[in-house]
């Protein structure tokens, strides 16, 4: 019965010493889903400033394309490869369309 006891007492332990690398991934969780809800109420900003609906097409290099998944994509390649995040790279797409520059122009 000792050997149980002290079985659950060593568990416990470890259960305490991982609690913070439980707090740290739950941050982590929640740090990505307030990013990942940051990043699409920018592109929705985009999409209702340009008036365009969620099917809406444009023409890229010759072809036709989804204009927000195009969009969506931009601003994620360009929060990955510019020292700005995805959602500051659609908000500037927003300014942009704000601008003037709408979906009835090439992208």
């Amino acid at each position: 019965m000792q050997k149980i006891a002290t079985t659950g007492e060593n568990i416990s332990n470890a259960g305490e010493k991982l609690l913070p690398v439980t707090a740290a991934v739950t941050g982590l969780g929640t740090a990505a889903v307030t990013t990942a809800a940051s990043f699409e109420s920018s592109m929705s900003q985009v999409q209702a400033t340009m008036g365009i609906t969620k099917d809406s097409m444009s023409t890229v290099n010759g072809e036709s394309v989804n204009t927000m998944d195009t969009l969506s994509e931009l601003a994620k390649t360009m929060g990955s490869e510019t020292a700005y995040s995805a959602s500051e790279c659609a908000e500037a797409l927003n300014y942009l369309a704000l601008a003037g520059y709408g979906h009835r122009r090439n992208v």
